[in-house]
């Protein structure tokens, strides 16, 4: 599952939005560092000499020159380099806090629905025994070697683990959509523990 997030929609999107600052930080460190240019040409050109004589001739022009930021100070450019490392930097300690997130959300989820298929599987293992514990009881209490409402009491615990069966399925179909929704899949291995356990 942790693979599955890794490559997931949400882990593309932050590793492209950190691919883009620091696309746009370079730009910004490129723009006041000093950039070597050069440009070249050829023209052909016509030229009236009098009325009756023209003149055509061919011109090659180039041009080769250093650019230097000149608005500024040193220490502002200087500044300014650092102020966008440390954007930078913030942006990839941010991404990588969401990745970390993002996999955590996964492990806990994980967890969630382990602990929502067990507790399924164990109330239901308690239900099963239900009706022999209700004939048991009931022949005790005939017997009068138990209280009425010691009886209910203890059949009252049958209920409590219906009530965490309910529980469970709906603890389990929670984590299923988070696991879903954070792993940008379909999980087949997992069901749902209403219906049969999954896993």
């Amino acid at each position: 599952l942790e693979d599955q997030a890794r490559s997931s929609l949400a882990m593309r999107a932050l590793d492209a939005a950190l691919e883009m600052a620091t696309r746009r930080a370079q730009a910004e460190r490129a723009s006041t560092t000093p950039r070597l240019y050069g440009a070249g040409g050829l023209a052909s050109g016509d030229e009236l000499v009098d009325p009756t004589r023209t003149r055509a001739y061919d011109r090659v022009t180039s041009e080769v020159g250093l650019r230097l930021p000149v608005l500024g100070s040193r220490a502002r450019i200087v500044a300014a380099n650092e102020q966008v490392s440390a954007s930078l930097r913030r942006r990839e300690a941010e991404v990588e806090l969401a990745r970390r997130d993002i996999i955590r959300r996964v492990r806990v989820a994980y967890a969630d629905l382990w602990t929502a298929q067990r507790t399924a599987q164990l109330s239901r293992a308690y239900l099963e025994d239900e009706a022999t514990m209700t004939r048991v009881l009931q022949l005790r209490t005939s017997a009068g070697l138990l209280l009425g409402s010691e009886r209910q009491q203890l059949l009252s615990s049958f209920e409590v683990a219906r009530t965490e069966l309910t529980l469970a399925g709906h603890d389990a179909e929670r984590a299923l959509q988070e696991l879903r929704m954070l792993v940008a899949a379909d999980l087949p291995g997992f069901r749902s523990v209403v219906g049969e356990e999954g896993c």
